[in-house]
Order: structure tokens, then C-alpha cells, then sequence
């Protein structure tokens, strides 16, 4: 897959529902509501992750793919990892946020958005 490209756009939205997970949910993860792009969520304590670390978490999903076009049973476990590598995806943001319990939230935001099911990533 090409490379994607860093938008600071979509780094200004992840640090925005980043900062947001941090203060409103103490770094519980939950996908941002009505998000038009693809999101992944990374979250830990007890280090000082980073958006490396998340993104080979995300990334190790690899091991749990069969290639095959997502449905509602297949796409669950590897949904990190297709989003990822979603062959129609260009562009990718980031951002971190540190919550007060000393826990930190990482959130990525693709454009456009992966993980169609009915369709395989690549």
C-alpha cells in the first residue's frame, strides 16, 4: 500500500478527541459519535507510550487476519490493523493526551475511512 500522508487537520481532530477521552472519560476509550473518518483507539499505563507503541499494537493485529472481505464476523479482530492498511485510505492524524490517574489515550483519525464490510483492505 502507498504510504499515507500526515494531515495536520486530522492530528488537530485526534488531539481534540484525545484531550477530550482524557478530561470527560479519564482515558476511557470510546470511539468518537458520528466520526466521519476511520478511528483507533490506543490506551496504557504504567509507561510513557507512544504513537510508535500504538501503532505497532494496532499493527500486531496482522497475526489475527485471514485475508477475506470484512463481514460481521471478521472484522473485529483485526479491525486496527485493516484500518490501517485500507487500500483507499491517504491521510492520517494523530494525537496523545495524558489523564490525571497518570494513564494516557492515543488516538488515530484515516481519511477517508476503512473497514467497509462487504469489501477487503486491500
Amino acid at each position: 500500500m502507498p504510504p499515507l500522508t500526515w494531515s495536520a487537520e486530522l492530528a488537530a481532530v485526534a488531539q481534540q478527541w484525545a484531550d477530550q477521552l482524557a478530561r470527560d472519560r479519564r482515558c476511557g476509550l470510546m470511539h468518537k459519535p458520528d466520526n466521519r473518518y476511520g478511528e483507533n483507539l490506543f490506551g496504557g499505563s504504567g509507561a510513557a507510550w507512544t504513537a510508535k507503541d500504538a501503532s505497532e499494537a494496532w499493527y500486531s493485529e496482522i497475526n489475527d487476519y485471514q485475508y477475506a472481505v470484512l463481514d460481521d464476523n471478521n472484522w473485529y479482530a483485526a479491525g486496527h490493523y485493516t484500518q490501517m492498511v485500507w487500500r483507499t485510505t491517504t491521510r492520517l492524524g494523530m494525537g496523545v493526551a495524558h489523564c490525571a490517574s497518570g494513564a494516557m489515550v492515543i488516538t488515530a483519525e484515516y481519511d477517508p475511512p476503512g473497514n467497509i464490510i462487504g469489501e477487503a483492505p486491500y
